[in-house]
């Protein structure tokens, strides 16, 4: 197998870990491949990410040290850092380095053009030069983004004006907009985000919130939470309402489950961010399949009742 081959071999399994998805085996014969691991914050904040990588490694065949050998780098911190720390990367010859935040993947893509990188968890790939485009992502990188696109982020607010029909100020809660592109430019959404609720008639007001640990996203987050589960109760009743209690207990307490039932100890505020911010959370993924797939199915089968289908089954049935 020459090296080309054994590159994207490995490439393949380490998108596949990253995303929870495929089952790429090692050839027997291979070499034993090395794996970069880029990280902004210090080693022992990120282990338990990395055990989890490796973890899901395992699965597809890649087992450290039998198969794998793995070299996991640190800025602790400083992102100024990041930039020499992949390139030390680079000379210590891995297949492939993979990065799981913007600046370590900026970092890593101005350190190297042809060494494979796979990334995780970058808002804008396009918009910072990491990759061309999602058809084709060209250059050495390909990864998983957090992108939603503005278009979702235009549904949320419609649905705010629905609520709130008088709504006319809007305060926008945001993580710091400008970030670092590969060309060595910065790149900012804010004046895209401005312009699309101008569009909607807001003004608008933005509070930059620096961390998870901050306090205004912490209330805001406990808030929607608290806002989301009223609306399950009222909606459905305290059946729904009391599983989703009950998973939520699960989060906090489940590492002191026995057995398969336990996981990690996540804080709180890693699970604010989690469900409030990132695009993980109940205003992410959830949201869009409710806006684009969920309704069609809500739309259709309120045309097909109305239309006579349900009493077109029962007829066919007693038939």
């Amino acid at each position: 197998m020459n090296r080309r081959g054994s590159i994207a071999a490995l490439l393949g399994l380490v998108a596949a870990a990253a995303t929870g998805a495929g089952r790429a085996q090692p050839r027997v014969g291979d070499r034993e491949k090395t794996l970069g691991l880029l990280w902004v914050a210090p080693l022992r904040e990120v282990a338990p990410f990395q055990v989890r990588l490796l973890d899901r490694l395992k699965t597809t065949g890649w087992v450290e040290p039998q198969s794998l050998a793995v070299v996991s780098v640190s800025a602790d911190g400083q992102v100024e850092r990041l930039r020499a720390e992949a390139e030390a990367l680079v000379g210590r010859r891995v297949d492939v380095l993979w990065t799981g935040t913007p600046e370590a993947t900026v970092a890593a893509a101005r350190a190297t053009g042809t060494l494979p990188i796979v990334f995780a968890n970058v808002g804008w790939p396009v918009e910072t030069g990491v990759i061309e485009s999602f058809a084709r992502p060209g250059r050495n990188l390909t990864g998983v983004s957090s992108y939603v696109g503005l278009e979702v982020g235009a549904k949320r607010l419609e649905f705010l004006r629905e609520i709130v029909p008088g709504a006319r100020r809007l305060s926008w809660i945001q993580a710091p907009t400008i970030q670092a592109t590969v060309a060595g430019g910065h790149f900012d959404i804010l004046p895209e985000l401005d312009a699309m609720m101008e569009r909607l008639g807001f003004e608008t007001r933005h509070h930059l919130v620096r961390g998870p640990a901050d306090l205004a996203i912490a209330l805001v987050g406990f808030t929607l939470l608290a806002l989301v589960i009223e609306l399950c109760r009222r909606c459905t009743g305290w059946g729904l309402t009391s599983v989703v209690l009950v998973l939520l207990a699960f989060t906090f307490f489940g590492h002191l489950m026995p057995g398969p039932l336990k996981h990690e100890n996540f804080s709180v505020a890693y699970f604010i961010e989690e469900m409030t911010v990132m695009t993980s959370g109940i205003f992410g993924s959830p949201l869009e399949v409710a806006a684009t797939y969920a309704f069609l199915f809500v739309l259709f089968g309120n045309f097909y009742e109305k239309a006579g289908g349900g009493s077109l089954f029962f007829e066919l049935a007693g038939a």
